[in-house]
């Protein structure tokens, strides 16, 4: 029932979707999937998303980009064109990532991060913010970043592009890399440049900057306003280079 809703979800039928998702919880009210799918479907109810979807810049894929993200071959039109608009700004970087087999999987709704060999875990093992591996949408490493089929379609803040961004980082030139540290080391020298979550580490300050330029890049809600210090700026700056145009 879960997968039924989620292919409802994945081409706009959000309430058709709600309510299978809501059936299926109340079914079973431990099933997870169906918790997911809800929250998703709730999201995207009474949302234009389609509309801007195709308002979303035009370019095609790169083989590059299929060969990372390598569920490409499942995804609907609309959700290759997410993909692609979301993932265009690191088009330098997607070759070397390929090339060191760094893939970008997107799971089915009623999979875990965990299910995943590169992201296997102990059981109930948490990480330094305190949260499981096995409870959250979205995680990457150094070879593999994972997001969720539910959320794909969720553009503002999205779960894909975060954890692209992570992907790429750990595959950047080391010029890049050392840029984005020094970003970073500004914005800790200021008061309240940067969100608190940014403020973790030096790979939660891009992948965050990243997303806040896929929102003004693509026209979504809540754009972040600039700092008086041009943190923001030189970020976005850096990220344009990245996309090689």
């Amino acid at each position: 029932m879960c997968h039924i809703a989620t292919s409802k979800l994945r081409v706009g039928l959000f309430r058709e979707a709600r309510a299978l998702f809501d059936e299926a919880r109340a079914l079973d009210d431990d099933n997870f999937a169906a918790y997911l799918g809800l929250g998703a479907a709730m999201e995207l109810d009474g949302s234009s998303i389609f509309d801007l979807i195709e308002r979303l810049p035009e370019r095609g894929p790169s083989g590059d980009l299929e060969r990372v993200v390598s569920d490409w071959p499942v995804l609907t039109r609309d959700e290759r064109r997410v993909v692609t608009a979301l993932s265009v700004p690191f088009a330098r970087v997607l070759p070397a990532v390929a090339a060191a087999g760094g893939v970008a999987r997107i799971l089915p709704v009623d999979a875990r991060l965990t299910d995943l060999a590169g992201m296997q875990t102990a059981e109930g093992v948490r990480m330094d913010d305190h949260r499981c591996l096995e409870a959250i949408t979205g995680a990457a490493n150094a070879q593999l970043a994972a997001s969720k089929i539910e959320n794909l379609l969720l553009l503002t803040g999205s779960t894909f592009a975060h954890e692209l961004a992570h992907l790429v980082h750990h595959h950047a030139p080391e010029p890049v890399q050392r840029r984005i540290d020094a970003l970073y080391e500004r914005a800790m020298a200021e008061d309240h440049v940067i969100t608190a979550y940014q403020t973790k580490n030096v790979a939660e300050f891009f992948a965050v900057a990243y997303t806040d330029f896929l929102a003004e890049l693509c026209g979504l809600p809540a754009v972040r306003e600039p700092d008086d210090v041009g943190i923001l700026e030189d970020t976005y700056a850096l990220i344009e280079e990245l996309g090689g145009e």
